[in-house]
């Protein structure tokens, strides 16, 4: 029997299960209080340079993944990166070899996100601010008035503060969640100036502040 489920949340983790759900015969609405979907995928374009601020590539080890980007990324939109890697040990850069190759989404990595979403009912600038009903019959409250209606069942895939606050009274996993505590981090992104060299195209760090 087909469900209707809510989503909250388009990153990647909303987008794919939103995917398989639509794909199994239900119907999914899918929430998300940014601006456009992708979450940790997203790309922040200027000038003169756009920068890929939460994950900057992939890579594609398990057959089941890739068999599910074949199936729902058309190839313009990703490409293999060829970027020269080191690795940051005791303040010494080493060159770093690696057999898995590395994944980009084109021309941005929110490219990805916005392709999965082509074939689903996603709702930006949703954001949730209520969960309430009773099982089978769930209702969200989004702050811009769109309505989902009921639904059958919710899926969070929201940061753990917020999907404590939503589920509060509602599921016993709340406190478990509301338990979760998150390291704040900090993303620097640097033009350079015109011309400038740089030895490495990527830097993995093994230090207790740089990631």
């Amino acid at each position: 029997m087909p469900l209707r489920v809510g989503i909250i949340g388009a990153g990647i983790a909303g987008l794919t299960l939103a995917t398989r759900l639509v794909e199994a015969g239900h119907e999914v609405k899918l929430l998300d209080k940014g601006r456009g979907v992708g979450g940790r995928t997203s790309t922040r374009r200027g000038d003169p340079a756009a920068f890929d601020h939460g994950a900057q590539y992939f890579t594609v080890r398990d057959p089941r993944f890739r068999t599910f980007l074949d199936e729902h990324l058309p190839p313009e939109v990703r490409q293999r990166w060829e970027g020269r890697f080191a690795r940051l040990e005791q303040g010494e850069l080493l060159d770093e070899n690696r057999l898995d190759p590395r994944y980009v989404g084109v021309p941005g990595m929110n490219a990805i996100a916005r392709a999965l979403a082509t074939k689903l009912d996603a709702q930006t600038d949703g954001r949730v601010v209520r969960l309430s009903g009773q099982p089978g019959r769930w209702i969200l409250s989004v702050a811009n008035g769109y309505d989902p209606g009921p639904l059958d069942w919710v899926v969070s895939t929201a940061p753990p503060t917020q999907t404590a606050a939503l589920f509060e009274g509602i599921s016993p996993i709340a406190t478990t969640i509301g338990q979760v505590r998150m390291r704040p981090c900090f993303t620097l992104m640097i033009a350079p100036a015109d011309g400038a060299e740089l030895p490495f195209d990527g830097i993995r760090a093994k230090h207790p502040v740089l990631g």
